[in-house]
């Protein structure tokens, strides 16, 4: 049994934190004894060799200016403490952010300290233009996050190239691991199934590049085209915007459905999945469709070639900026069986690559 020390600030709706879970409990159920360092309990219940701890703060706060200085001061000695008392022989940190805060452990009582980025938090405030002065203070945290991790472990090739870029590390030599498909049944669709139930999951936020969708549907319908939905699961900090968005242009058909704890009854009624996001990992909801076998329609990125395994230009990959695109794609989709069929078993082909057991694989590395 070997000690693991785990640590995040709170619970956040999304991929990180399901990845993270699902991380916890795989290391638990291969035989660590795992410790969960956090400020308020999870809503999840854990394998019995995981031990939540909770870190002291004097607020309930946990966002804002003031929050993130005071606990940027704080959890490094919280964590130096806490390694000496309980030993763990590694850290696990999910972002940049928190290998950063680990480093006193690493320095001063050796502590491992294996980086998993899930982002990349300098390109993301870029794409949401935080404010320079902001940028620079969580860049020199990423770059001294990224520099000093003992291994860093990114989800895509590409990732793992950005963060090399950004720290100047050479990051060749660790590997990668890829979000995988939940291991699921595929959902079999009626012949007559209704074609014209789309659907986009994820975080309204800049980043995702909801906007896109929202003036290819309006294209749609000035085109004259059969009334197609758009379902829209999550929220974030753009869903005013977006809904604004909606009723002043006379966007119809656009229904914004907030957080779900599952995605299953939405793909059930879905017969595409679009994802017109400017950067991303490998989002979730992505390989969620793919593995119930619902085709992906998804923005030209390099994150999503390298999905898709894309040198030439695909089928099923559109670049994010032009709207006319993804209505004219989503439009042939509903009118041409051919294209249907090219399109689900282009994706089918590409999903295949991501079958394997995440945890297990996890577990592997955070032990080299």
């Amino acid at each position: 049994m070997v000690d693991t020390l785990f640590v995040y600030y709170r619970h956040k709706p999304g991929g990180l934190c399901k990845r993270l879970y699902r991380a916890i409990d795989g290391c638990a159920q291969r035989g660590d004894k795992v410790t969960y360092l956090t400020l308020d309990p999870p809503p999840v219940t854990f394998h019995t060799n995981v031990y939540v701890r909770y870190i002291p703060f004097f607020t309930s706060k946990r966002d804002g200016l003031f929050f993130w200085g005071v606990f940027t001061l704080y959890l490094p000695i919280v964590l130096l403490l806490f390694s000496f008392v309980h030993t763990p022989r590694r850290i696990i940190a999910f972002g940049p952010y928190y290998a950063a805060m680990s480093l006193p452990s690493k320095l001063l009582l050796g502590r491992r300290v294996y980086l998993f980025l899930r982002s990349l938090p300098f390109k993301i405030d870029s794409i949401k233009r935080k404010p320079r002065w902001l940028r620079f203070i969580t860049g020199v945290v990423d770059y001294v996050g990224i520099r000093t991790a003992s291994a860093v472990i990114a989800m895509t090739q590409v990732m793992r190239a950005d963060a090399a870029k950004f720290s100047g590390r050479a990051l060749e030599g660790f590997p990668v691991l890829p979000n995988d498909i939940p291991l699921q049944e595929p959902i079999v669709k009626a012949v007559s199934s209704d074609c014209s139930q789309f659907l986009f999951a994820g975080v309204l936020d800049r980043r995702k590049n909801i906007e896109v969708l929202l003036r290819a549907w309006k294209l749609i319908d000035e085109g004259g085209a059969p009334q197609f939905t758009l379902h829209i699961v999550g929220d974030g900090p753009d869903r005013a915007k977006l809904e604004s968005l909606c009723h002043s242009e006379g966007v119809k058909r656009v229904i914004f459905h907030g957080w779900q704890p599952t995605l299953i009854p939405f793909l059930e009624k879905s017969v595409l999945y679009l994802h017109p996001s400017i950067h991303e990992g490998i989002s979730n909801s992505v390989v969620e469709a793919l593995g119930v076998g619902i085709p992906v329609l998804a923005s030209d990125i390099p994150e999503h070639r390298e999905i898709f395994e894309a040198e030439t230009q695909p089928i099923n990959i559109v670049p994010p900026d032009k709207p006319e695109e993804w209505a004219r794609l989503v439009c042939r989709f509903h009118s041409d069986a051919d294209f249907r069929q090219e399109l689900g078993e282009f994706c089918s082909e590409a999903s295949r690559k991501l079958l394997f057991d995440w945890e297990e694989r996890f577990f592997d590395i955070t032990r080299f």
